[in-house]
């Protein structure tokens, strides 16, 4: 786990993974597969943020830059999703 990341992150990372999956598959049962792909697309990054990394370039990422790069524009594009979003860490 990342050791950087407090529990109560990690668990809220955790909703929010759920929740969003969720969502994802209820658009692929409505046929709206650009909403399920912006989803898988957002959280395609979660499990390397939650694992973390040796990686260079992820000694410098928090959650701030998870949030900014990958979320705050899916919700800004689907609103009407029932996630919340207020709970995913930044």
């Amino acid at each position: 786990m990342n050791h950087r990341l407090a529990e109560e992150q990690i668990d809220a990372y955790l909703g929010f993974l759920h929740q969003s999956l969720i969502e994802a598959r209820l658009a692929c049962y409505a046929g709206d597969v650009k909403r399920a792909e912006d989803l898988v697309d957002m959280l395609h990054n979660l499990p390397t943020l939650l694992r973390g990394s040796d990686e260079p370039w992820f000694k410098a990422w928090t959650t701030k830059d998870f949030y900014d790069l990958f979320v705050a524009s899916v919700r800004a594009k689907y609103a009407d999703l029932s996630i919340d979003w207020d709970s995913v860490p930044r």
